[in-house]
């Protein structure tokens, strides 16, 4: 960084803020640093020396880039930063110009191999602990007992892979790794699930909703900013597993409310989701981080 002599740094993760503040504090440069955060600092951040050295190295950047209202304020609260140097600038989505669900759907079966009149599921997610698949799994089962011809597509990868695929051989469920199309195969879906256990704002939900799909999530970090329970999908506690099991036999059984909602969904993300505006905000932003250090001309 002193060699590219930045005007400004956005860091995106604790490793990336870790290293641009001590860059800034060993006097290799001047320069603002904005913090994006992604997640919730709570569900992450460890007692003890771990919680002083973060809560230490976040008060020293310049202002905070939120993808939610809850990340927002859970990261004032737990590093005890200011919530005026706090900006919530979600995550956005491309939206389709015209929907074909017919089309998308002929994709899906056709790469997930899948009966076309199947009540079909997508998750996408990496394969970590806190994307949940191994309850997921136990709750789809659950689910096939009253709906048989429910399957399961599981897209994305992960150290927590092959634990899963080992436990669920021949029960509906298919995995397809890592998709560049992930987008435009959960448009074909029925549904969208999210059973995590912290979220900031998960993207994987706007990209469903701008093709019309519904969710079905748990209520963690920024999901009911967007999963907004009877409207445009349904939300569960975090580990109820009836309550999440009745959501989604609820709506593959109610084919005009998952469509109403689906519709919903496409119009939040229309409204206030959309990438126009996140650059708006981000310019803004930027802008604002610029005034708080004087401009050095470079020699």
């Amino acid at each position: 960084m002193a060699d590219f002599g930045p005007d400004l740094v956005q860091a995106n993760g604790s490793d990336t803020m870790k290293y641009s503040v001590a860059a800034r504090l060993a006097g290799h440069g001047s320069w603002p640093i904005v913090y994006r955060n992604i997640g919730l600092a709570s569900d992450w951040v460890r007692p003890g020396l771990h919680r002083a050295f973060q809560t230490f190295i976040a008060r020293r950047v310049d202002l905070v880039a939120s993808v939610s209202r809850a990340s927002a304020s859970d990261f004032a609260a737990t590093y005890g930063y200011p919530s005026e140097r706090i900006e919530v600038i979600p995550q956005s989505a491309s939206v389709p110009v015209s929907l074909d669900p017919e089309a998308a759907r002929t994709r899906l079966v056709e790469v997930a191999g899948l009966p076309k009149d199947a009540d079909i599921l997508v998750h996408v997610g990496s394969f970590t602990r806190e994307k949940n698949h191994a309850w997921l799994v136990e709750q789809f089962g659950r689910l096939t007992a009253l709906r048989p011809e429910a399957r399961l597509v599981l897209i994305g990868d992960g150290p927590e892979r092959p634990a899963v695929e080992s436990a669920c051989r021949g029960t509906g469920i298919v995995f397809l790794g890592v998709r560049s199309d992930a987008a435009e195969l959960a448009g074909g879906a029925d549904l969208l699930v999210l059973p995590s256990l912290t979220e900031g704002l998960p993207g994987v939900v706007l990209e469903a909703g701008a093709r019309g799909v519904p969710t079905v999530a748990t209520a963690v970090g920024g999901v009911p900013e967007i999963v907004r329970d009877g409207e445009t999908g349904l939300l569960a506690p975090p580990g109820d597993a009836d309550g999440f099991v009745a959501a989604l036999n609820r709506l593959l059984s109610e084919p005009d409310l998952r469509r109403s909602m689906g519709l919903a969904a496409r119009r939040l993300v229309v409204a206030e989701y959309d990438f126009d505006r996140a650059v708006e905000r981000y310019e803004t932003l930027f802008r604002r981080a610029a005034g708080l250090f004087p401009r050095v001309p470079r020699a």
